[in-house]
């Protein structure tokens, strides 16, 4: 299984269940080492998801190296929150680029290899930003709208050929993904989701009989509650 975004958060979490669950794990981060993870299963590539000529060099060489490749994990994202007007053009363009070209560039990589093996999972993190717009959310949420649409489309396309396409949107998770923004989840445990939980969820999709495909699932915090930082 390749996982993105696994030095940290909801990626970390991922690789943890599937080296507990068996599976060989390829760890996929700008900055990330084996010692991440003491597990022989687990082998981690360094490589930036923005640099798109490098990352093509580097899925096509882990392809022909003949390595059995079941599945892809989409974690990687990132946030940037305020009103449109306040926000920086060259974060919206980073961060439409990670959350929503990154893992369009590497699909396209990546679908052919599941399509002549007529099997394989790819499983997206979306975000509840991609069902409803939010004040102070036009560029997170465009981002991950665009996630959406393009998943929901290549499952169309796909699903004859095999394939399992499938997409997560949780609402606030309990990550670092809140560290440098203006807010995060409220402090009690109903108030956000743990990584693990995702992760539990990812475990269910793939474990899912091939004859059925889990679309998209949305998760909520039992209750939500926002903590502005001072």
């Amino acid at each position: 299984m390749l996982v993105t975004g696994a030095s940290s958060g909801i990626g970390a979490a991922v690789c943890r269940v599937l080296l507990q669950e068996g599976y060989a794990v390829i760890g996929l981060s700008r900055n990330i080492k084996a010692s991440h993870f003491d597990h022989p299963g687990f082998t981690p590539m360094a490589c930036d998801l923005r640099d798109y000529d490098a990352l093509e060099s580097q899925i096509k060489s882990l392809l022909k190296s003949g390595i059995e490749l079941t599945g892809a994990i989409f974690c990687a994202g990132a946030g940037y929150f305020g009103s449109l007007e306040q926000l920086d053009f060259k974060k919206i363009q980073a961060l439409i680029e990670l959350n929503l070209l990154s893992p369009i560039f590497l699909s396209k990589l990546l679908v052919p290899h599941f399509k002549r093996r007529k099997r394989g999972h790819l499983i997206y993190l979306g975000s509840e930003a991609a069902l409803q717009g939010a004040k102070n959310g036009t560029a997170y949420c465009a981002s991950k709208f665009g996630l959406r649409g393009f998943v929901q489309s290549l499952c169309a396309e796909s699903r004859a050929s095999g394939l399992s396409i499938s997409l997560i949107n949780p609402g606030m998770v309990d990550t670092a993904f809140f560290d440098q923004l203006y807010f995060q989840p409220g402090e009690d445990r109903n108030n956000k989701i743990t990584p693990e939980t995702i992760a539990a969820c990812v475990n269910s999709i793939i474990q899912t009989e091939s004859n059925t495909v889990i679309e998209e699932i949305n998760l909520s915090p039992r209750n939500k509650v926002i903590a502005f930082k001072p």
